[in-house]
């Protein structure tokens, strides 16, 4: 339902890590931003905590099985009417299967931060969450 005025909702960033890989998505042609290039995350929603919600978004984007254990909580910003929890999910390797979720991802690559920040100078990554990457949580990711 529209917000009014001073109302927020909660948006889950999740940046999974495998070793020195990082998991992006690329968006269903037909969504906005289609074809760029994102980490998981999206709407928590009604009842849900931010965590809850940042794991309910991995498998259903992604196939993978969450556990709250391997989320880190890496930082919360506010903008326009949202509040951005953003997450970093630690996965031992091997590498999983990832599954595409219809209308919602097409394609998925394990990158090193170095790729990414390749992504990024391109303009392939979805702006507002370049900007997140690039501003905020870059060095933050890279700790786990």
């Amino acid at each position: 339902k529209p917000l009014n005025k001073g109302e927020y909702h909660v948006v889950v960033d999740i940046w999974t890590k495998c070793g020195d890989k990082i998991l992006l998505s690329k968006r269903h042609p037909n969504k906005i931003f289609g074809g760029m290039w994102e980490c998981t995350g999206g709407a928590v929603l009604t009842g849900e905590d931010s965590l809850t919600g940042a794991m309910r978004e991995v498998k259903e984007e992604t196939g993978i099985m969450p556990n709250p254990d391997s989320f880190k909580c890496i930082g919360t910003i506010i903008a326009n009417n949202a509040i951005y929890d953003t997450y970093v999910n630690i996965i031992n390797p091997p590498i999983p299967v990832t599954v595409p979720q219809e209308g919602e991802t097409v394609e998925f690559k394990w990158l090193t931060i170095d790729e990414i920040d390749e992504y990024v100078k391109s303009g392939i990554i979805v702006p507002s969450l370049s900007m997140r990457f690039d501003v905020l949580y870059r060095k933050k990711i890279m700790l786990y």
